[in-house]
């Protein structure tokens, strides 16, 4: 019989065979979901009814009370004060403001437990130095809280500000500082910029028994944040234009705390990382930048690189992602909203999202912002649609809502991330009365009223309010997230940064760094937050601790070395700081687990409501 060669030919057929197996491998992969991911949230958010009826059956305990006083026509004073009562408010302190104007309404201070200074020249205080020093003497505590000018009235307070002598204090510009200690978290040795601190203070040098928490980062080292024991009572001072914004709330809790031997206060204790466009539309095709560095087309490069690195962090550190569905990248604002075409392919990315420990939230059927005609959205480079009634917005938010259900049947869908962080404070709250399945609304913690700014904050309803802090895989390209994040950690003990799929292709959110650069950065970040001790949570189960953190207070004394705890507000759990002071340390504790976070401060677990605290 005659041979015939069939050259090349078998071999081609073979590969060909073998890559349209692998494609389909990989098809299956993306869309074979039969074996569902179910939710791992631990901590559940209150029900409406339950959250309505424990919000007014808890009594919110005042553990002391607080003068602050302010001059009400000075902007700075003013900003000061309002940041101030805040966090005071929080750390379960009744706050009495008096404006400078004032004060002689309130000439017996003897039953007052601090006083908190927001007034730049100490002459505006009616109170003589030698009433103020007498009180302080007896046990009280007082905080300046702004530079004080170096005015006549400055040398009559020189020995409770601990400045070792009068006559050589003058004024500096400041263009940085660095913190010598550990008075916020994690935040000892760090340097902060004009970005952060500037404008002038009083150019000093303290006494040898002044414990200096912050000092310009310079040879001489100005002192910018210090305390001292003044008799039996305790002094803070801020020299720097520094506490009137939010970035700062840290530095006003820990020179409150410091007015005490040990103080507590209720924290939340949750760390979140939000992907917002997660699950959404793939780009297909190539992109210039992951083609120069992966030789690959979009899809390949989220399925076998982004996704894989992702999943990296979580199984090595912990964290928990929650990511936001966009349905369709359409910008139809009017129904039908029924677009699925990207469905199969959510369908991979939503249950792996599950299936680490993470949770599925909604961030809008498409990416046009909830608003209708005439909002003013701040931004003339925002080219939102205005949606033309209340009842299209629930339709399209209804729609992703059972899409997201669709993709991930055992997903509970709770929260909620407005596009572009933009949302109608209307439209929202409308949200809030019609779409009950919403109960978490994350917006940023620093932002203006278009842009969906929002404290950490529980009300009516069960609705929850947990906003983002920080923002991108590499947070340093944002100036002032660093400084917010050790603040925040140590003030709500909190952190959530939110990033997108597709940053690595935006050079404005670090595309041009490289995806492996960024990869670096974030796994810094996440580093630095589990050096913290911080507990990793979705946000959902940030919101559920944010819950807890707003029901609870409690009566604090301290005599005699022991610190003695009557804890309110507890439905399961919650947490609280004890901010140690003066070298005191933790011996024993009943009542409640505890982890030592560094020298200052002490996380505690409680869940009854008696604790006892014994120093040594």
């Amino acid at each position: 019989m005659k041979k015939v060669k069939l050259g090349v030919l078998p071999y081609i057929i073979v590969l060909c065979c073998l890559a349209f197996i692998i494609v389909k491998i990989r098809d299956i992969r993306l869309v074979d979901t039969s074996v569902q991911a179910s939710s791992t949230d631990s901590l559940q958010l209150i029900s409406s009814d339950e959250w309505n009826t424990l919000e007014q059956s808890t009594e919110k305990i005042k553990n002391e009370t607080s003068l602050v006083i302010y001059d009400e026509n000075n902007d700075n004073s003013i900003s000061t004060y309002k940041n101030v009562e805040y966090v005071l408010t929080t750390m379960g302190v009744d706050v009495i403001p008096i404006k400078m104007t004032e004060q002689s309404k309130y000439t017996d201070i003897s039953d007052y437990d601090t006083m908190i200074v927001c007034l730049e020249s100490l002459g505006d205080l009616e109170y003589s130095s030698n009433k103020i020093k007498s009180w302080v003497k007896s046990g009280k505590g007082i905080y300046f809280t702004l530079p004080i000018q170096n005015d006549e009235y400055l040398q009559n307070y020189t020995d409770l500000l601990g400045i070792k002598d009068g006559s050589e204090i003058s004024s500096i510009e400041y263009r940085n500082m660095t913190f010598t200690d550990d008075f916020l978290i994690l935040a000892k040795d760090k340097v902060f910029y004009e970005e952060t601190i500037n404008g002038s203070g009083l150019k000093v040098e303290l006494k040898d028994d002044v414990s200096i928490h912050a000092e310009e980062a310079e040879e001489e080292g100005n002192p910018i944040l210090w305390n001292l024991e003044y008799g039996e009572g305790f002094v803070s001072v801020c020299n720097a234009y520094l506490l009137q914004d939010k970035v700062s709330r840290g530095i006003i809790s820990a020179g409150y705390s410091e007015l005490h031997n040990c103080y507590a206060y209720p924290v939340i204790n949750s760390s979140m990382y939000c992907i917002d466009d997660m699950p959404s539309p793939i780009p297909t095709g190539y992109n210039e930048i992951i083609e120069q560095q992966y030789h690959c087309n979009m899809e390949d490069f989220y399925f076998n690189i982004w996704w894989p690195k992702m999943k990296g962090f979580v199984d090595k550190y912990g964290i928990k992602y929650s990511g936001f569905v966009i349905q369709t990248y359409e910008d139809d604002i009017e129904p039908p909203y029924d677009n699925k075409i990207y469905m199969e392919t959510s369908k991979y990315y939503a249950n792996a999202l599950l299936s680490s420990g993470g949770e599925l939230g909604i961030h809008g059927y498409n990416h046009q912002s909830l608003a209708l005609e005439g909002f003013d959205y701040r931004d003339e480079e925002v080219n939102y649609k205005p949606w033309k009634s209340l009842d299209n917005i629930f339709e399209a938010t209804r729609s992703v809502i059972n899409y997201a259900k669709e993709l991930a049947p055992n997903a509970t869908v709770t929260s909620y991330v407005a596009p572009s962080n933009i949302i109608s404070s209307y439209v929202q709250k409308e949200m809030e009365k019609n779409i009950p399945e919403l109960k978490v609304y994350a917006g940023v913690y620093i932002g203006n009223e278009s842009t969906m700014a929002q404290e950490f904050q529980a009300i009516e309803n069960g609705i929850v309010y947990v906003p983002r802090t920080d923002s991108g895989m590499d947070i340093s390209m944002d100036i002032q997230s660093d400084f917010l994040l050790y603040n925040e950690l140590s003030y709500h003990y909190v952190h959530s940064n939110f990033f997108h799929p597709d940053d690595v292709l935006d050079v404005d959110r670090g595309a041009g760094e490289g995806f492996e650069t960024l990869c670096q950065k974030f796994e810094e970040l996440v580093k630095t937050l589990n050096s913290s001790g911080i507990r990793n949570t979705t946000v959902a189960e940030g919101g559920a601790a944010v819950q807890r953190y707003e029901l609870t207070s409690c009566e604090q004394n301290f005599d005699d070395g022991t610190l003695e705890l009557k804890v309110n507000g507890i439905k399961d759990e919650v947490y609280y700081f004890v901010r140690l002071n003066n070298g005191e340390r933790i011996k024993n504790i009943e009542g409640a687990e505890y982890k030592k976070i560094n020298d200052n401060y002490y996380l505690l677990k409680i869940k009854q409501k008696d604790v006892v605290i014994e120093m040594e």
